[in-house]
């Protein structure tokens, strides 16, 4: 249920909008390049027009018998409070969306705090899967990439941290100060780069 407002939001007319613009001269973090990214055959109008269509709510540990394939839904709350990765049991493979990444952001009014990301970050490793697949990450992760991104995230230090801004965040309103935690002294200019990990976060996190 946390997360239905967050969806109708990001569905609205005004985020749809700013998703165009943004992915036709979006910025490449690992490159340092912009380029248009969205298909040949993209309709904006019809795009435009489209909504989050119908919410189901879904409650953590929900099981879905799909013959063969045994799917169970994992609460995963940090980047946004209703976070939910779905875990494929015959293969050991968690679907976590943008729960867990190499670069995770956890400043926004819809995120919740360090320690609850951790709990969902713990769960998920418990489960030690084979292969996580995330939204953002170019290829799946392993069991070694949670515990980095754990270690990332329990030693991120606000003070230490480098000041962040992206495109995204100018249709915020009122948003804190916010910076990015670089793993082993790293820095946002190893963006990409093996061992890579960062959480950005604000000064309460």
């Amino acid at each position: 249920m946390d997360d239905m407002n967050l969806c109708r939001r990001h569905n609205s007319k005004k985020q749809r909008n700013f998703t165009v613009q943004d992915m036709s001269d979006k910025l490449d973090y690992i490159t340092k390049t912009r380029s248009n990214i969205l298909p040949e055959d993209f309709n904006r109008e019809y795009y435009l027009t489209q909504t989050e269509g119908k919410l189901i709510p879904l409650e953590d540990g929900k099981v879905f018998d799909l013959g063969k394939i045994t799917i169970e839904t994992i609460k995963t709350p940090g980047h946004t409070k209703g976070g939910m990765s779905f875990y494929y049991k015959e293969e050991g493979w968690l679907y976590c969306g943008d729960a867990f990444s190499f670069f995770i952001w956890l400043f926004d009014k819809d995120s919740t705090d360090r320690k609850t990301y951790l709990q969902g970050l713990d769960k998920a490793i418990s489960l030690e899967p084979k292969r996580i697949y995330g939204g953002h990450n170019p290829n799946y992760m392993t069991l070694e990439d949670l515990k980095l991104y754990r270690r990332a995230a329990v030693e991120a230090s606000f003070e230490k941290g480098e000041p962040f801004s992206a495109p995204i965040l100018e249709i915020e309103e009122e948003l804190p100060e916010i910076r990015a935690c670089v793993i082993d002294d790293m820095t946002m200019a190893d963006f990409g780069k093996p061992g890579f990990a960062a959480i950005v976060l604000d000064a309460t996190r």
